[in-house]
This record gives C-alpha cells, structure tokens and sequence, in this order.
C-alpha cells in the first residue's frame, strides 16, 4: 500500500542543511483501496512470527524555546508533494535504539545475524523486508538472545499497580500492561483484537499446561510485541484512513512517529504520545514545537552523525584495506577518522554553539582531531580525545577534506 504525500507543515531546524518538513502529510491510497477506506492490518503484511495473530523525558540540553510562528503550507501540486509513504521495516539503528528506549537494551548487536538494511538511489539505506521463513527464525533467535536479561527488567515497565511479590494481583494486571507497553510497542493504541490474544497469551502461559511463573510469562508477551510487524515495520495506522479531500490523512500517531524517527532515530517518548493521544499533533505551530523540543535532545544528535556516515558513506571505511606504503595508517586511525567528521558534524549543527551553516559544515578549517589524525595532518593534536584544533585552511576546509572522505 502506498499513500501520494503532500507537505502539510515546515519545521524550523534542519540536519544537514535539509528543512524538517513535510511530517504532518496527507496521500492518496494506491494499491490498497480507495481514499477513506480501512487500511488494513499489519498482520497480514509480510514479516516474522506474529503470535497476536497467528519515558523517556527531554535530554539535559533540552531548553524551553519561545514559540516561533509557523508559516501554513502551500496548495499541494507536483511540484511539492512529499512523495510516497511506504510500508517498511525499522533499520538496523531503529531497531537498536528502540529496544534501547522500550525496555532498556542497548548491548553490543553486531553479531545478530539479522538481514542488512539495503541502499536506495539516494545512498540511504532502508530495513530490508522479512521475505522468507528464515528471516523470521534469525529474528526470532536474535529476539531470544536479546532479552535474555528481560525478566530482572520487569519491575522497570511493570505498571506500578502490578506487584511482583502478590499473586492476587499479577493476573489483574495483565490488561493494563498490556495498554500500556502494547502503546510504546506498536507507537499507537492497542486494539480490541490485539488485546485479546496478547491475553489469551498470557493465559495459555500461565495455565497447567504452561507452567511459565508471572516474570516469565510477562516476558514471553514483551518478546510476542516485539517479534509482530506491528512492533517490527513502521504503519501506525488507526481504525480507519480519514480523508481529506482525495487524499488520507496521517492521524496523530503516525505523524508522532515520523517525527521521533526522523529526529531521533526512535521512538517516540512520553511527551510526543501524550501530544498524540489528545490529537494535538493536527496542529502546524505544535509539531513545530515539539521538534524545537526534540532537537534539543540529546537523541537527536546521534541522528545528526547517523545521517553523515550514509550521506558521506563512510561507515566500515576503517575496515577497508589500505596500502601498506602509508605507515602512519591503521584500523584505529580509520576509526579516529570517522569520529573527526561526526564530531565536527555535530558541533556545527547541534549544541548551544552551532552556527547551522551548510557554509561552516563545507569551509571551517577547524575540525575536531586526536593525536592520531594529527600526525597525518600534520597538525598541533595530541592524546586520543577528539578536541577542536585549527587547521591549515590551505588544505583543510570542510567536511570533504577529511581524512575520512
């Protein structure tokens, strides 16, 4: 299924010199019905095991911004239309700093023996799809290996009416739990069907023939959310597809999603799901705001460097073979390279000092440097802390003239 976009509202801060725009979009339905109507079940799409079908609050930098008035977008033609939405499946850094703001996972996953996200035209790469059954038996496994921990994590997304120690009370809690993780989960409400059979899970778990304890049987249901697409691809889609004259409208929880996507390369938080439910998200001057507030995160600043390592393609360039005539270069130099272009990325488009220039980020001779990267620049650097130096601007001026480039 794939919806026509159009631009329904700029925002005021950019990564990369890009204007954040275009979140609070509208589109047409192509190959899956007509405008208004349902748009199906995320059950029935591609992806791995569905047993359903078979907060965290603004960084230390985060400062209040007054508002700044939104200019209303233009009629959409196209010329401006946002472009196609489509269904597709968390990449590899989603995924990851997902978990991270889920349930608190944020190990070493180098070793998941996941399928790698795929390029597109434009060098970004996008989550591959779960074609085959042995794409959903490695995430299966990878699931399994991933929260082995989870049951001692409980007491940490437990609602506080669920008391471990009180059997009375652990099965009373199940629905509630459900509403709530099920919402950060699936990054919209629940539905009726969907809390049956997590339900019914649980039961089946918990029964004779089960014989899981409470934390074992919680923790089989967390790994059922996050194994199903609805967890797995992003679609926060709502009961029914609202139109707006021939096109569909993005409801509150698909724009919140957009939004902490495209700024923090996650999940939204407690804030952006609050602004969601109380459908303030329909609002241009709110999604403005809630991006100020996002952008002050200090989440939105590993965007920021995920961005440069696509955009540049230099992520794995420390690992590629040099000639052995350059003997001040190694694997570890590589990798000081790469850290010099996402730090200085970063201090010119983030932090309380950023100029946000596209003009800084192509022509600044100071660059961020360690020891290292200095003996080959021939630079004053020292140590191996990446600290901002002075370069020679006869042959260092912007981010192409790094070494990692």
């Amino acid at each position: 299924m794939i919806r026509t976009g159009r631009q329904a509202g700029a925002l005021t801060a950019f990564v990369a010199g890009a204007a954040l725009s275009g979140l609070a979009c509208t589109g047409s339905v192509m190959g899956g019905g007509e405008p208004g109507s349902p748009r199906g079940n995320p059950s029935t799409n591609p992806g791995p095991n569905n047993p359903s079908n078979p907060s965290n609050p603004a960084g230390p930098n985060a400062m209040p911004t007054p508002e700044k008035p939104v200019t209303p977008p233009p009629p959409v033609t196209a010329e401006n239309a946002a472009g196609p939405a489509v269904f597709r499946r968390l990449t590899m850094t989603e995924f990851k700093n997902t978990l991270r703001d889920l349930i608190g996972i944020d190990g070493n996953f180098g070793d998941l023996a996941l399928a790698d996200d795929k390029g597109t035209t434009t060098g970004f790469t996008v989550g591959a799809e779960f074609v085959q059954a042995a794409d959903a038996s490695k995430f299966y496994n990878a699931v399994e290996k991933l929260t082995a921990t989870l049951p001692e994590k409980l007491a940490g997304i437990l609602p506080k009416s669920c008391n471990l120690a009180d059997n009375g009370q652990q099965d009373a809690c199940v629905g509630e739990f459900i509403d709530n993780f099920g919402l950060r989960a699936y990054r919209r409400p629940v539905t009726t069907e969907e809390k049956a059979d997590l339900v019914a899970l649980y039961g089946s778990m918990r029964g004779a023939e089960g014989g899981a304890t409470f934390a074992e049987a919680m923790a089989n249901m967390v790994r059922a959310m996050i194994q199903s697409p609805q967890f797995l691809y992003r679609w926060e889609l709502g009961e029914l597809a609202t139109k707006d004259g021939s096109l569909v409208k993005y409801n509150n929880y698909e724009i919140a999603s957009r939004l902490s996507y495209f700024l923090w390369t996650s999940m939204p938080d407690d804030k952006l799901f609050d602004a969601a439910k109380n459908n303030r998200l329909n609002d241009l001057q709110t999604i403005a705001n809630e991006s100020r507030r996002m952008l002050a995160d200090n989440r939105a600043k590993n965007t920021i460097r995920n961005f440069h390592l696509q955009w540049l393609g230099i992520e794995g360039m420390d690992t590629l073979p040099k000639d052995p005539s350059f003997k001040d270069y190694n694997q570890e130099v590589g990798k000081a390279f790469i850290e010099e272009t996402v730090t200085f990325a970063n201090n010119i488009l983030w932090g309380d000092k950023a100029t946000g220039k596209v003009q800084d980020l192509l022509t600044s001779s100071t660059s961020y440097i360690d020891g290292r990267v200095g003996k080959i620049y021939g630079a004053n650097a020292t140590g191996t802390e990446m600290k901002p130096v002075q370069l020679d601007p006869a042959q260092r001026a912007g981010i192409l003239t790094h070494g990692s480039f």
